[in-house]
């Protein structure tokens, strides 16, 4: 007996979409491209969503599951009007139904006060409209009087459900609305004037967050910059598990041996090797590669990849006794060994997304 797809029951044609949906995008229109550069990108999900109605219902928690509003108005050849009210007119019920992560990205310039308050007025709508949000970003918003004029909105919101949050530093007045929040992203905050105050203030907040298991922020800047930051953070969350350091430079100097303060500490994000500040660099010139020595220079590489991190993850796993795990950029991945000192060192970690971002 022959069926068609569309005979399927919907729990099978559930679990269809959800293996669709990691199919990855094509190589030119891959996520390490500059948006403003890809166009329009349509990956298999969404594609698969134009098919029918049916599909498109079941497609549909997956397509909104992940939302972004991202305008930059230096690349974005639209108009501020243009832009808001496609916002507008795009929002409906179904996206909020499905919606579990939310990132607002907008840079403008010279935006009017009563647009900055309409537009404050929306998003803060949206935010209190997704019933089952999780993970909120704000971002990009500098220099701006929609930051200006949102933050009149983030003192009264009350947002229990949210697990993650990513801010900028201007932003820590939303940590106290998130009472259960675990999970706290500092983002690109180098543009501020008065960053150490604003990071008093961010941590200060923090360190009320009862739940809170994971921290990410940037430590750039001298040994005593990058040492008085981390001793913040240890003063502020004695008993993080998860620390993840975006930027990171002076390791050896300020990062490590601030790293014992954390009682608690299971897992350690660092950047690669080539950014925090341990004199590692890779090679430029790939035309050696080419020549009759390559696979000698190649092996020389690896070897001294290797050593460095070895010696990294010792010295690292020394200072702090209690983690468990280490990762070097997106790829290497270092465990300790249940019971034992013992480590475990895999270069070939991959950590996998299969969230949809879905883009207005």
């Amino acid at each position: 007996m022959t069926i068609t797809l569309l005979e399927l029951d919907d729990d099978v044609l559930s679990i269809m979409c959800i293996w669709v949906q990691r199919i990855p995008l094509p190589p030119k229109s891959s996520e390490h491209t500059p948006w403003r550069m890809t166009g329009k990108r349509v990956n298999a999900i969404q594609a698969l969503s134009c098919a029918c109605r049916k599909l498109r219902a079941i497609c549909a928690p997956l397509l909104f599951e992940r939302i972004e509003f991202a305008w930059d108005n230096n690349f974005d050849g639209r108009d501020f009007d243009e832009v808001y009210g496609a916002l507008r007119r795009g929002w409906g019920s179904s996206i909020s139904l499905h919606a579990r992560s939310l990132r607002i990205a907008l840079l403008f310039h010279d935006l009017p006060n009563a647009l900055g308050l309409s537009l404050a007025r929306f998003l803060s709508g949206i935010v209190l409209g997704l019933p089952r949000l999780v993970r909120l970003e704000i971002s990009c918003l500098r220099d701006y009087s929609s930051q200006y004029e949102l933050g009149q909105y983030i003192r009264s919101l009350d947002l229990p459900k949210i697990r993650e949050l990513v801010i900028s530093l201007d932003h820590w007045q939303l940590i106290p609305a998130c009472p259960n929040v675990q999970s706290v992203e500092v983002a690109d905050n180098h543009y501020f004037e008065n960053k150490e105050e604003m990071y008093v203030k961010l941590l200060n907040a923090v360190a009320k967050s009862t739940q809170l298991q994971s921290f990410a922020c940037p430590v750039v800047g001298s040994p005593q910059t990058v040492a008085a930051t981390l001793d913040h953070v240890q003063k502020a969350l004695p008993y993080l598990q998860v620390l993840v350091l975006k930027e990171a430079g002076c390791y050896y100097e300020a990062v490590l041996p601030n790293l014992q303060g954390f009682k608690r500490l299971e897992i350690l994000v660092l950047p690669s090797l080539v950014k925090i500040g341990i004199g590692y660099r890779e090679p430029q010139n790939r035309n050696a590669f080419s020549g009759r020595h390559a696979d000698e220079l190649r092996w020389r590489i690896h070897a001294r990849k290797k050593e460095t991190i070895e010696k990294l993850a010792q010295e690292t796993f020394k200072a702090c006794k209690e983690l468990q795990t280490l990762w070097v950029g997106s790829d290497i991945k270092i465990r300790k060994m249940a019971g034992t000192d013992e480590l475990q060192y895999d270069f070939n970690a991959v950590a996998t997304h299969t969230s949809v971002s879905w883009k207005y």
